[in-house]
Formats: structure tokens, sequence, C-alpha cells
């Protein structure tokens, strides 16, 4: 079975989230208690992972099948919903 070229395109923009999620935690460090200290290091890890919830949500239903058991996208796509709302709770 073959997916649109906008599932790849997706993808494509999930794994440069990651990727700029992987420099912030290289510039930062990997300390948790660095992480919570830190507004500008919370800010641009959840922006880009709020980037990625967002994203998981627009995959095509064939793609979302296909790819069901090696990644729950449906959980992926509820980080854009409710990480936001956590942060101002």
């Amino acid at each position: 079975m073959s997916f649109p070229n906008r599932d790849a395109q997706i993808l494509a923009h999930i794994l440069e989230y990651c990727n700029r999620i992987e420099r912030t935690l290289s510039r930062f460090g990997r300390e948790f208690d660095v992480f919570l200290e830190d507004q500008d290091y919370m800010d641009s890890v959840s922006m880009n992972l709020l980037q990625i919830g967002e994203l998981a949500g627009k995959f095509s239903d064939a793609y979302v099948q296909k790819t069901k058991p090696q990644m729950d996208w449906r959980a992926i796509k509820n980080i854009a919903i409710e990480r936001p709302h956590k942060q101002f709770h």
C-alpha cells in the first residue's frame, strides 16, 4: 500500500521537530532540574512537542492504520491537546 506524498511530508516535518528537540537537549543538557528551572528550555521543547502533536493528527487514515502496530499517532496527537491545558492549570 502506498501513502500520499502528504504523509511523507508530514513525517519529514515531525523528524525536523525531533531534531530541534535533540539540538535543544544538547545545548541545555539533559538534567531535568535544569529543564524545570529554565523557561526558554521548557518553551523550546514544549513548542516542538506541540507542533509534533498537531502534525500527528494530519496523517491519512491509511497511514495511521498501517503504522498503528509501531506508533500510536493518536497518543502523540493528544500532546497538542493536553500539554497547553496542563501548562496553565
